[in-house]
């Protein structure tokens, strides 16, 4: 019999630390071997605190069983080369790596479904308001995103 019991340590939603590829950065992709082509690396984005989210939503339908997969987070200021790398990658598969505020690393994006990237970008309305992106990758997938 399997037991869910009660969580003894820190329990902090959020993301800390969010990374993306392209599919085409990549030589092979399989559960536990991703592989890099030579000269290609993760895309580090930096993200503003608690802004940063992954979802998951178990499907069963017509089409099988499978997850609706979502990870966002905000980015902080409008900016040239910002602007340059998001409309660079827009609308292509991606692979998505994720550190969690309670030090766990997941991927997902690789099996059997890939995660689109989209992203939004607003100036704010009043000299208070920050301005930034809001970056999104969605998908669906046979697994959830696997921990690391």
């Amino acid at each position: 019999m399997d037991n869910l019991l009660t969580i003894n340590e820190d329990n902090i939603g959020g993301i800390q630390i969010l990374q993306f590829a392209p599919r085409y950065y990549f030589q092979s992709v399989s559960p536990g071997a991703i592989v890099f082509k030579d000269g290609r690396d993760w895309i580090n984005i930096e993200i503003i605190s608690q802004t940063g989210t992954i979802d998951h939503e178990s499907v069963t339908d017509d089409g099988g069983d499978y997850y609706n997969v979502s990870a966002s987070a905000a980015l902080p200021k409008e900016r040239p080369d910002i602007d340059s790398v998001l409309d660079q990658h827009k609308g292509l598969p991606c692979l998505v790596k994720m550190k969690d505020q309670n030090g766990y690393t997941r991927i997902t994006g690789c099996f059997l479904g890939e995660l689109l990237i989209s992203h939004t970008s607003t100036s704010g309305t009043k000299a208070e308001d920050e301005n930034g992106y809001r970056i999104s990758f969605k998908g669906k997938q046979t697994l959830k995103a696997q921990f690391l």
